[in-house]
């Protein structure tokens, strides 16, 4: 095979390639040097961690993550993302006091979803919807964040009845985006028909 042409083809297969593996590190020195510590799953609680995390002098992350004050994702302290390539952040974390973080949806934002949050801010329970419909929160929804270029019909009630929004991505872009939404509703279904 021609160089050439495997290299085109290289590029096209990682320029049409949509999502990201989402993780956060802390780092110890500035510009994302020195001892580090990473997270690719959500943590209602880092107390092991909460000596490290505050000496921390920088963090390097991917995807859309929260930090916040205290357990169990409450009290949001510091929104870091959306972003789609590594971002270094030169924070210094022993003022904000991080007693727990995540990041929205899915760990993949490849992944068609609908992330709904218990909170404003995004905090408190989450419910992650990889399937077609959804009702019977175990909360009211506050927020939701839809990963994977995917969009939803939000109905005003729990039977799928009612006044029902579209969230749909328009942005038009080949990347993958979290669309943010904060219209009070009781059921969803995948795409937008209907709404």
């Amino acid at each position: 095979m021609n160089f050439l042409v495997f290299a085109t083809l290289l590029i096209t297969v990682f320029s049409c390639a949509t999502g990201v593996k989402q993780y956060f590190t802390f780092f110890q020195g500035e510009n994302c040097t020195g001892d580090y510590i990473g997270f690719t799953s959500k943590h209602a609680t880092l107390t092991y961690w909460e000596p490290f995390i505050n000496a921390s002098k920088s963090a390097e992350y991917v995807g859309n993550w929260q930090l916040y004050r205290e357990p169990n994702f409450t009290n949001i302290v510091a929104p870091f993302g959306p972003s789609y390539e590594p971002r270094c952040s030169p924070t210094t974390f022993a003022f904000l006091n991080v007693q727990s973080l995540r990041h929205q949806g899915p760990l993949d934002t490849a992944t068609s979803a609908l992330s709904v949050y218990e909170g404003p801010g995004f905090a408190g329970r989450e419910v992650i919807i990889t399937t077609l419909s959804a009702n019977n929160f175990p909360f009211v929804p506050a927020a939701a964040i839809s990963s994977g270029r995917s969009n939803w019909t939000l109905w005003e009630t729990n039977n799928f009845t009612g006044n029902a929004t579209c969230f749909e991505n328009t942005s038009g872009s080949e990347a993958d985006h979290w669309l943010i939404h904060s219209v009070p509703f009781a059921s969803v279904v995948s795409g937008c028909t209907g709404a």
